[in-house]
């Protein structure tokens, strides 16, 4: 039973991580009984797994000493078997940016604990991930991620989708080749930030197969689980993820977050305030944090960073 606060990711991603390390005999049946699951738990694409349970089976996994390259390797394969909500509704993209926004926007229906952001710029998509738990982090896991957005890229288009560069936090790995017929031959490691680069002409791409009809059902589903899962989480939390998508782009204010709540200014203020919050702080908070992971990146000069996030300062209140 998940506390109503844990954060969790869906049953099809778990299942997607078990049956791809057990293909290395790297986890067993054995370890999800442990964990009190057992595979058939999996199967169910709407059940929702405590993010707990996917450090444990990789720990159980990286006790065993696996290959340097077993991220890149079992994030390569499509699992059919184990394809959630969001994965059938990026299905039904009418293009990849469409697929792009989709997966940045309804992240959490996979999992709560990955979320990425991406920007055009000079004519590249710059696409970054990010895990909310840094305990849940590692080379593994993060080379799993990339992988599987490329193998996924390929499989919807039809397209090589080879990165123009990607790049890593961790150190230079053994299996370079490996990484390079993934990911490209520009692989940058130690970096600030875990990020793939594409032409964005590629976003123009269409998706094979799609069904707009089947797009509109899944989109109906996918509301009723973010419902589901945003009564479990913080208002402040929640408020806070629509600053971050939406900083820079349009003016963030009260008004603006409470419609996209579908709630109004007064209740929202009452509501932040039950949590001991408010919304100036969490737009400040925010703020801060960008201003960070900007100078950090040192790809836009300060005065570009400030303009693009004190702009909405007069309307915030």
């Amino acid at each position: 039973m998940i506390n109503k606060r844990e954060p969790s990711a869906s049953a099809a991603l778990v299942l997607d991580l078990f049956d791809g390390l057990s293909a290395y005999k790297l986890l067993t049946s054995h370890d999800l009984t442990r964990l009190n699951l057992k595979r058939e738990d999996l199967t169910d694409v709407e059940k929702r797994i405590p993010l707990t349970l996917i450090h444990e089976l990789w720990q159980c996994a990286l006790a065993k000493n696996p290959p340097s390259n077993i991220g890149l390797s079992i994030g390569k394969n499509v699992n059919p078997t184990a394809k959630g909500i969001l994965a059938h509704l990026v299905s039904q993209s009418d293009n990849m940016k469409d697929a792009l926004n989709l997966f940045r926007d309804k992240s959490a229906l996979m999992s709560e604990g990955e979320k990425i952001q991406y920007s055009i710029e000079d004519e590249k998509v710059k696409i970054q991930y990010q895990y909310s738990n840094p305990l849940h982090y590692h080379k593994f896991a993060i080379e799993r991620s990339l992988s599987i957005a490329i193998t996924w890229c390929r499989h919807l288009t039809g397209h090589e989708f080879i990165p123009v560069e990607c790049g890593f936090k961790h150190k230079k790995v053994e299996h370079l080749e490996q990484c390079k017929a993934m990911f490209g031959p520009n692989i940058r490691f130690e970096q600030a930030e875990d990020y793939l680069l594409f032409d964005a002409n590629l976003l123009q791409l269409p998706i094979q197969n799609t069904n707009p009809y089947l797009k509109a059902l899944l989109l109906k589903q996918a509301q009723e689980i973010e419902g589901q899962l945003n009564e479990s989480k913080k208002l402040s939390d929640n408020v806070t993820e629509i600053i971050k998508r939406n900083l820079g782009k349009r003016i963030v204010n009260v008004q603006f977050i409470a419609s996209q709540l579908n709630m109004s200014r007064q209740t929202l203020h009452r509501k932040l305030k039950q949590e001991n919050s408010h919304f100036t702080k969490l737009l400040t908070d925010v703020r801060k944090q960008k201003s960070i992971e900007l100078l950090k990146q040192n790809t836009l000069q300060i005065a570009v960073s400030y303009t693009h996030l004190t702009l909405p300062t007069i309307y915030s209140v």
